[in-house]
């Protein structure tokens, strides 16, 4: 790409302890067909010798800076790297995974073409290839205007991640959310916030991020305790994302009822998972984390059944069911779903 009223374009990598996966990282930020790049890596309080590795390549590159702090956390990272970016755009990597050679000239193309605040691009999964993020086809290179953005965000997940979008850096200044210190679910708060103030977003066709399935992510670690703290700080992440949408209308607030649906039963499904199912501990987690008033012995059974109405919440029209059932003791459940069947005439299997 030639033409030196192109913008600078900075990326931001939060990095802890991935000595083994951040030279192919960095590799592929300085290797960048579009030059005009800050590079600022943020050196989270790793002790594998990530430093080491972050400081070999800055000293090669005047384009990277770096800046080392205690372990607080990526989001507390990528606030750090916020604060040093000068670019028009701001795009985040992190440190396990890489872009492709033409990836900021791809986007910077795109951004000066349709002038919008931000732009979503796909993922691959790595090594096995596959699409990890696509875009939805019937999205394919859409702009989207701001009420529609919130609602794609509530209701497909397609734009919860960070590293699969480019921003313009105003909008990431003084984002409250970067504050938090949540180890799971933090992207969405964050993007909630961010998209509050963008007003046109482009749907990208084009996979240019690609993912490493590294082993040792705490996202991927789904042994009990760890579950049990993922479920309590996605509950909180909902209700958060119920509050916020009172502010905007009926459409929004039912896109986030329907998000916090399907959280609940997927987490649900990650704790069974993690419990073995012949722990006891699962079913005391369940009582006392569920939104929902539950109340004396629950048994397999009701739980098969609360997943089952779950299948059918997801595909139903009516979010004030939904609403009215997570507000409910689960005893009831049957209940709103007999009344719908009797309004809609579905069945439950």
């Amino acid at each position: 790409m030639r033409g030196e009223n192109y913008p600078l374009v900075t990326i931001i990598v939060p990095a802890y302890n991935t000595r083994k996966y951040i030279s192919a990282c960095l590799d592929s930020l300085v290797g960048q067909s579009y030059k005009k790049i800050e590079i600022i890596v943020i050196d989270d309080g790793s002790t594998d010798g990530t430093w080491d590795v972050i400081n070999r390549f800055a000293g090669k590159d005047k384009r990277i800076k770096v800046i080392r702090q205690r372990h607080l956390g990526p989001n507390l990272a990528r606030k750090r790297g916020i604060e040093k970016a000068t670019g028009l755009y701001t795009m985040f990597v992190d440190s396990d995974d890489y872009i492709s050679h033409n990836a900021v000239s791809s986007l910077v193309e795109q951004l000066v073409k349709n002038d919008v605040d931000v732009i979503r691009f796909g993922a691959k999964k790595m090594p096995s290839g596959k699409l990890f993020s696509p875009i939805m086809h019937s999205y394919n290179n859409k702009v989207l205007l701001k009420v529609d953005i919130l609602k794609l965000l509530l209701t497909s997940g397609i734009l919860n991640n960070l590293c699969f979008q480019i921003y313009r850096t105003k909008f990431l200044k003084n984002i409250k959310a970067f504050d938090s210190n949540m180890k799971f679910g933090e992207d969405l708060l964050v993007n909630i916030e961010i998209h509050r103030r963008t007003k046109t977003l482009l749907l990208y066709d084009k996979t240019l991020y690609y993912y490493n399935s590294n082993p040792d992510s705490i996202s991927r670690n789904i042994k009990y305790d760890v579950s049990i703290d993922n479920f309590k700080e996605r509950i909180f992440l909902t209700d958060k994302i119920i509050k916020i949408s009172k502010k905007y209308d009926k459409d929004i607030q039912n896109a986030a009822i329907y998000y916090q649906t399907k959280i609940i039963k997927y987490r649900i499904a990650i704790l069974a998972m993690a419990s073995k199912r012949d722990d006891k501990k699962f079913f005391d987690a369940i009582e006392e984390l569920l939104p929902i008033g539950w109340s004396g012995e629950i048994d397999y059974d009701g739980l098969a059944h609360f997943m089952k109405t779950l299948d059918v919440l997801e595909r139903i029209k009516n979010q004030k069911i939904v609403l009215a059932i997570l507000s409910s003791n689960y005893k009831y459940i049957w209940k709103y779903v007999r009344i719908y069947n009797f309004l809609y005439g579905s069945r439950v299997s």
